[in-house]
């Protein structure tokens, strides 16, 4: 994630930037998906017999595994949280 670190500094700006965590959401699904590109691309580049160590591919490929098991995680407490609001009697 893109993360600003002069809204965290500056009071005179702290409105000038808004915090929302549709924003959030949305940067790191991104953020995920350029990940899994990256480890496609280094993957291809392998299997065409480029220069590219093992190591490399084995780090890109764990990191976009760790990112998507977050993107699962909260996607499934996001879902128990409304089925919770939804069963909930008025």
């Amino acid at each position: 994630m893109n993360i600003k670190s002069d809204k965290f500094l500056s009071i005179d700006n702290r409105f000038k930037y808004s915090i929302s965590p549709s924003n959030d959401i949305k940067n790191f699904i991104l953020l995920v998906n350029n990940e899994l590109i990256k480890t496609q691309q280094i993957k291809r580049k392998f299997l065409v017999k480029e220069d590219i160590p093992i190591y490399q591919i084995v780090i890109q490929n764990e990191k976009a595994k760790i990112y998507l098991e977050l993107l699962t995680e909260i996607r499934n407490k996001a879902l128990e949280a409304y089925k919770a609001i939804m069963n909930m009697q008025l």
